[in-house]
């Protein structure tokens, strides 16, 4: 049935309000435009996504674990240092003692048979020394002269150090990625879910005037079920959209240790239009300053000063040390009776089978794959700096390619729309059209953030963003 035929004018009005509707969900498409950056001035650029970067580094419960074990690093390298240093000890015993050796009953006869030969009380018969003694206390101080196993063992704290610095760092790094990514899945899936939703409010409205149309006997009713389907269609498509949407921001708040059901803001769409140098050079150069190639260096280290450690079981340990001490019945001895002991300790250990010069080796092997995995994790790093800086090229390009294709649908729906209203398309042309015009916007919004999602990964891989974990300070809630 015509629709011009001058009983029904619904269809011009559905027309200028589905323009309306389409037009106010996909203008930001329509209106961005790629940006240039120098050579000279690749990577830097404005950090729309900086303070969720922040957050993370704050707030997040992994990284907080790996400062966890930074802090513990350090305090084995404390442990190590102090094993040159002299140590202090006191040590006290009080015991009761029951049937136990007394030396004076074999000391004191004797002592009177000697009086008795000497007409005279010369020596004590009374002596009672109990063996253990009742008390004993003891005042002991050791002071290593010459230590080199500790040493080494120094050197191997300080190293294993160095590797977890770099770990917290790479862990740092990998964390800002994801917690970008995170946002930009967040973003991608809210913005499909705007232009689902206004497809069903274009189609909320097509269905009222169709149905208007019915009731005036201008239209079959085979047009508005098919209305209908058409909007069930779509009301389901924006349900699982919307639910996209929701597990994507409970999946961010996750990452910024937040409530799951945190609010979380948009930014524009043209915030997230990075920069992106013409070619890979400064992003090879950049990629350079990896953690990762920080950790391999620090495990070469450890391999060294395990080595070291290895060769200190060759040489001697000298030590020296001093005690006193008060031993008797009780705790009346006076203090100018303690005994003084001071000694000169020495051990080298001569012979043990091999197993020094096995861990040697064992040392020096660990160095050689140190060396070689440093070497195949350098050329790994320039791949994916590579391979990154490739990915978003493409996609970056792809922006004017989707663009072109939403002015096109854009373009096609309005003159379908036009007709429509005119009575010269049919329904399922519309549908077309419109279906067509959504998936341009759904295109050109999934290829925007396809880009920025690559950016992210070439930040990462190559290094780009400057992560200063003293500047933020951990924040656990």
């Amino acid at each position: 049935m015509s629709h011009n035929d001058g009983r029904w004018r619904g269809p011009r009005a559905l027309g200028a309000a589905g323009l309306t509707i389409l037009a106010a969900a996909h203008t930001a498409g329509a209106q961005w435009t790629p940006a240039t950056v120098t050579p000279a001035k690749a990577g830097a650029h404005a950090d729309p996504l900086g303070p969720i970067v922040a957050e993370a580094l704050a707030r997040n419960l992994g990284l907080a674990q790996q400062r966890a074990a930074d802090e513990r690093a350090d305090a084995t390298v404390r442990e190590t240092r102090a094993l040159l240093l002299p140590t202090v000890a006191l040590d006290t015993r009080r015991s009761r003692l029951q049937h136990v050796m007394d030396l004076g009953e074999f000391v004191n006869p004797a002592y009177a048979a000697l009086n008795q030969v000497l007409g005279a009380p010369r020596f004590p018969t009374n002596l009672s020394v109990s063996q253990p003694f009742a008390q004993e206390t003891r005042l002991h101080l050791a002071q290593p002269l010459v230590a080199p196993q500790a040493l080494a063992a120094q050197r191997v704290s300080r190293a294993n150090r160095s590797v977890q610095d770099a770990e917290l760092r790479r862990a740092a790094r990998q964390l800002a990625a994801d917690a970008q990514l995170a946002y930009l899945a967040y973003a991608t899936a809210a913005r499909a879910a705007e232009i689902h939703a206004s497809t069903v409010a274009l189609v909320d409205a097509q269905v009222t005037t169709l149905e208007r149309a019915l009731a005036q006997g201008t239209l079959t009713p085979d047009a508005v079920l098919r209305a209908r389907a058409d909007r069930a269609e779509a009301a389901q498509t924006l349900a699982e959209a919307t639910e996209r949407r929701d597990a994507a921001a409970r999946a961010l708040n996750q990452v910024l240790n937040r409530a799951l059901d945190t609010p979380v803001a948009l930014l524009p769409d043209s915030a997230l239009d990075f920069p992106l140098d013409s070619t890979p050079d400064a992003y090879l150069r950049a990629s350079r300053d990896r953690e990762e190639l920080a950790q391999a260096d620090g495990a070469e280290r450890v391999a060294r000063a395990r080595e070291r450690v290895a060769d200190a079981s060759f040489l001697p340990t000298i030590a020296v040390g001093v005690e006193v001490g008060v031993q008797g019945a009780d705790y009346s001895v006076p203090l100018h009776r303690a005994y003084r002991v001071v000694s000169l300790v020495a051990q080298w250990n001569v012979l043990n089978g091999g197993g020094d010069r096995a861990r040697r080796e064992e040392a020096v092997l660990d160095g050689r794959r140190a060396r070689l995995q440093r070497a195949e994790l350098e050329r790994l790093v320039a791949l994916q700096a590579t391979n990154a800086y490739e990915a978003a090229r493409v996609a970056r390009a792809s922006i004017a390619t989707a663009t072109e294709r939403l002015t096109a649908a854009r373009r096609t729906f309005e003159l379908v729309q036009r007709r429509w209203a005119q009575g010269l398309a049919t329904q399922l042309e519309l549908l077309d059209a419109r279906t067509a015009f959504t998936r341009a916007s759904l295109n050109l919004s999934l290829t925007r953030y396809t880009y920025a999602s690559r950016w992210v990964e070439l930040e990462r891989a190559a290094a780009l963003r400057a992560i200063d974990l003293d500047a933020i300070p951990e924040n656990q809630p």
